[in-house]
């Protein structure tokens, strides 16, 4: 980034320094070269005196909207010589847990081929807050070790429940494209991270947060799984700062609309810093925490233009970044709602503050057939201040933070789509906004980005290692319309199949008019082996790559039976007696499965006696099964 856009701020920030007093003093983060630190305010010749104006520049950068996911992770009790502290990346979080991505050397302690672990940890957020502590599972990439990254779980406060409009932190987007995004060559990359800086070659400086700019080398040494950044320790306005150590600072890419993070610092040398690709274990991450925000680029589904595109499925609504505020600049905006632009019904701009959705169409078309269809989905402006709003209200929030835009997917908007099938799609969306502050005047500036649909019209379950998966399918055929409870006619044998997998050749059925031993039958998965996923990229000729083994899997055993049950009520009259199928998991039937983490889907496709309501019975069921 050129030097031009830096702010020159002349208030005091002196004092945002004190929460990185806490660093350790043998920490390293980021040094500088000679030129950028002369065109930051300081003397050569007077280092130490001048070093506090530079400081106060690189530390205001570095909390712009797009790095306020970064920060640091204190640790406890690690078995490491110095390991006191390492950057993070706030990924994201759930209902159960927050994810956090960090430096692998000090989490992995003396096991540097260790898969996971546990660690105590404390996440220090970009104001210097304490956000989350506690015992965290501390997760390494089979590929590479444990020097690479690390991924840490660390369970959610329970004073904190999960909200949608006030997330604890705002998620990072993770980048799953290597090379470069935008097609531009080796762009130049931003990095955050805390610990001592320096000038030129040196490493001297007090410890703080600190921002710097590199040129990315993509090709450099025939290593797919890292990326190089150039460094020259006197001149360069585009190659003016470098990592100092195996501390996990990021690096980001900047894009159209926020920051895409890319890579974390490894090791440097006077001429270079290292980082490993976040691209290469973007399977392992997404596996590890199923919503993390990760960019892919894809083709449109229509016109074949490639772009990087958000995905919204049946499962996972898309939640944006706080639009409201620029993320490269700090901005605010104001008057902000969004539009489709492919859509007359995407919305005007409609300032009423009252909560409220809006429904518009896009163009999808059957996965199987590929013919074209409409698909009604849901957009949202999340506003702390009022709740959930058309997503083309420009209310505006006086606290601010009402920028997010949420798009959802709902069956009862989609009551002609036929049943059981997969429609993919991809659509542009906008932000507009129409006011900035301290002007008179409007400004009408839209932002675009893709998104990218995948919808499954399958009813939908899940079955865990603790919680069976169970479906009322007598009920369910009653509920369609195919006969009325009471009826006579409703049937009496109903017939799940599991079609084939890729690794799994035969088919299994599931019936109530069973006659064997077992009151279950057996079924195999192929599910994801999270914790043994391999890079994902290799080297197909000098200096060109290709995915190989897009995920490492396994086979799991699953009981699937149909009978008799109650579900949650117990003991139940013979009157609320309800046929359910029931899929579970037993450690007995896989004696051969390490401690891991396998998530998978499968599908079953319901009949039964009478031939009614086939449609209504095809299922699509998610595994996610930890053992640890």
């Amino acid at each position: 980034m050129p030097a031009q856009s830096f702010p020159s701020p002349r208030r005091q920030l002196l004092a945002l320094l004190l929460p990185c007093a806490l660093l350790a003093p043998d920490a390293r983060a980021i040094v500088i070269n000679e030129e950028a630190f002369k065109r930051f305010g300081g003397d050569l010749s007077n280092i130490e005196g001048t070093a506090g104006r530079v400081d106060e520049q690189l530390l205001a950068e570095s909390r712009k909207p797009r790095f306020h996911s970064a920060g640091l992770l204190k640790l406890t009790g690690i078995d490491r010589k110095g390991c006191h502290q390492t950057n993070g990346t706030w990924l994201g979080e759930d209902a159960a847990f927050v994810y956090i991505l960090a430096g692998a050397s000090c989490l992995s302690g003396k096991d540097v081929h260790a898969t996971t672990r546990v660690a105590q940890v404390e996440f220090i957020d970009w104001q210097g807050r304490s956000v989350v502590s506690g015992e965290g599972r501390v997760f390494f990439p089979a590929h590479g070790k444990a020097m690479a990254m690390a991924l840490v779980r660390v369970p959610r406060p329970a004073d904190r429940p999960l909200d949608v409009l006030r997330p604890l932190l705002p998620p990072v987007w993770i980048n799953d494209t290597f090379g470069d995004r935008a097609g531009r060559g080796d762009p130049s990359m931003e990095v955050v991270a805390y610990g001592r800086g320096g000038v030129g070659n040196s490493e001297d400086r007090q410890p703080a947060r600190r921002f710097g700019v590199a040129g990315r080398r993509d090709f450099s040494r025939d290593d797919p799984n890292a990326m190089y950044l150039d460094y020259d320790a006197t001149t360069g306005s585009e190659n003016w700062a470098r990592g100092a150590g195996d501390n996990g600072g990021g690096w980001y890419e900047r894009g159209e609309h926020e920051g895409m993070l890319t890579g974390l610092t490894t090791w440097f040398n006077p001429t270079m810093t290292a980082a490993t690709r976040v691209a290469a274990h973007a399977l392992w991450i997404e596996g590890l925490y199923p919503d993390v925000r990760i960019a892919r680029r894809v083709a449109h589904a229509f016109n074949g233009s490639w772009a990087e595109a958000y995905p919204l499925t049946e499962r996972r609504a898309l939640v944006t970044t706080d639009l409201s505020l620029n993320g490269l600049t700090g901005e605010r905006r104001r008057g902000l709602y969004f539009k489709v632009p492919s859509a007359p019904d995407g919305g005007v701009p409609m300032p009423s503050g009252t909560p409220g959705h809006t429904r518009f169409q896009i163009t999808v078309k059957d996965e199987r057939t590929s013919v074209p269809t409409q698909l009604t989905l849901r957009g949202q402006k999340i506003a702390p201040c009022v709740g959930l709003l058309a997503m083309n209200d420009s209310h505006d929030c006086p606290e601010g933070g009402d920028g997010r835009l949420m798009l959802s997917y709902w069956p009862e908007d989609n009551p002609t789509l036929a049943q059981g099938r997969v429609f993919v799609g991809t659509f542009d969306i906008g932000a507009i906004f129409d006011r900035v502050d301290a002007s008179n005047f409007s400004l009408v500036s839209p932002e675009v980005w893709r998104v990218d649909v995948r919808i499954s019209t399958r009813k939908l379950g899940r079955v865990t290692a603790t919680r069976p998966f169970e479906w009322d399918y007598k009920g369910a055929v009653q509920r369609a319309g195919a006969f009325k409870e009471g009826d006579s006619r409703r049937p009496n044998r109903f017939t799940f199949r599991v079609p084939e997998q890729a690794g799994v050749e035969e088919s299994v059925e599931v019936t109530t008019n069973r006659k064997a031993e077992k009151p279950y039958s057996l079924i195999r998965v192929v599910a994801h082996d999270v914790l043994q996923q391999t890079s994902e990229w290799e080297q197909v000729s000098p200096g060109s790559y290709d995915r190989h083994m897009p995920r490492t899997t396994r086979v799991i055993h699953l009981r699937a039976q149909v009978g008799r049950g109650c579900g949650g009520a117990k003991p139940c009259a013979p009157r609320d007696w309800k046929r359910r199928l029931t899929v579970s998991f037993a450690k007995e039937d896989n004696l051969g499965l390490p401690p891991g983490i396998y998530r998978g889907r499968f599908d079953m496709d319901g009949s039964h006696a009478s031939g009614a309501g086939a449609e209504q019975n095809k299922l699509s069921v998610d595994v996610d099964v930890e053992t640890l």
